[in-house]
């Protein structure tokens, strides 16, 4: 069990597509964010000490939590 575990861990965490998956629009959003929200943290974190490069990490998983949780308007 845990080896199966560990084994669909990974393809969700590689992102790596089944046959037979096809990609909803709301994934394809979703990576677009995902995408944007790691290039942005590495442009603000770039030659930061890791403990304020944690402190930048947390305020945009806060930030983002915050966007998202809202309604549309």
């Amino acid at each position: 069990m845990p080896v199966a575990a560990a084994i669909l861990m990974l393809i969700d965490e590689l992102r790596v597509e089944l046959p037979g998956e096809t990609e909803q629009a709301a994934d394809t959003e979703m990576r677009k964010k995902d995408e944007n929200g790691e290039l942005e943290y590495v442009r603000r974190t770039e030659g930061m000490p890791a403990e304020e490069a944690a402190a930048i990490a947390v305020e945009m998983v806060g930030d983002r939590k915050k966007t998202e949780d809202e309604p549309p308007a």
